[in-house]
């Protein structure tokens, strides 16, 4: 059943706008891959790269492998 928003209270609009306005912005911000599963290949790079890091291996930070590669960070 449509409503038109003449027929609504004041309070009744403001709830729908504030509903649609949540949602909304849930959405934006949501994760979207949450409940996504890693693929194999990269859930054992992932534990590669932890496990040097955990073993003392050299740490290098975002900047200077972007620049390395020429990337603007």
């Amino acid at each position: 059943m449509a409503y038109r928003v003449s027929d609504l209270s004041v309070d009744e609009l403001r709830d729908i706008i504030r509903e649609t306005v949540t949602k909304t912005l849930l959405d934006l911000f949501q994760d979207p891959d949450k409940n996504l599963e890693l693929q194999d290949g990269i859930r054992r790079e992932i534990q590669l790269s932890l496990d040097k890091v955990q073993s003392g291996s050299d740490i290098y930070p975002v900047e200077t492998i972007a620049k390395k590669l020429g990337l603007n960070w």
